[in-house]
């Protein structure tokens, strides 16, 4: 709702979809720094990851902004999550399910919001 009582421009569906991207970008930082003992090759794989981290915080801010390249980096960025959610869930890993189905949200939340981009 914004201050003067009108309806808000931003769908809440979007909105969902850019606070899930941010999420996912910040915490995909978090345990890289964390997790990861940054040597010898893994020092590649660990600027990959932040690197495309950083790429997903910037296209939730941009899906927040009702901008149409943030759409387009999220549907490619949740697209790209959910192929690997589910080879990781034929591998046998369940939680990938979570990774699955919160993927899946953001792409239905951005490809049936369309129009509310500019």
């Amino acid at each position: 709702m914004r201050p003067d009582g009108g309806a808000s421009a931003r769908p809440p569906l979007v909105t969902a979809a850019g606070i899930l991207l941010i999420v996912s970008g910040a915490l995909t930082v978090l345990f890289t720094i964390f997790l990861f003992d940054v040597s010898g090759a893994a020092v590649f794989y660990v600027l990959l990851t932040l690197a495309v981290a950083a790429i997903t915080i910037w296209a939730g801010l941009q899906v927040l902004q009702l901008r149409e390249q943030g759409r387009m980096l999220g549907i490619i960025l949740a697209g790209i999550g959910a192929v690997f959610a589910l080879l990781a869930l034929f591998r046998g890993t369940p939680i990938s399910v979570v990774n699955l189905a919160l993927d899946g949200f953001i792409l239905y939340a951005l490809v049936t919001s369309a129009p509310a981009f500019r």
